[in-house]
């Protein structure tokens, strides 16, 4: 389990953070690669939160479940490119995604 500001999982990233300044103050304390494993309840402090970082295989793609993980209640994504319709969530843009998660 990590604890992180999002400015800092941004620097670590070497990514570009876009999100309103009300989420800003969200602390990621753990990352979540699939959307299944997603764990968001009612009790999570809200400025506590798991972020899901969208891996990109031969095989499979992430990105495709950005819209199901923010039903889900995740405020913070981790991806390599702009997603049609997906805003009022923090998303961390890095260059490649799936090296991202040896990073932190």
């Amino acid at each position: 389990m990590i604890n992180l500001a999002l400015a800092k999982l941004a620097a670590a990233a070497n990514g570009q953070l876009v999100c309103h300044e009300t989420l800003k103050a969200i602390s990621v304390e753990n990352l979540v690669t699939d959307s299944r494993a997603l764990k968001l309840n009612e009790k999570q402090p809200a400025k506590k939160q798991q972020a899901f970082l969208a891996l990109k295989g031969p095989n499979f793609d992430g990105h495709r479940f950005a819209q199901q993980v923010i039903d889900q209640g995740c405020q913070v994504l981790i991806v390599d490119h702009p997603i049609a319709g997906i805003d009022k969530v923090c998303l961390l843009y890095t260059s490649d995604a799936a090296d991202e998660e040896d990073s932190v």
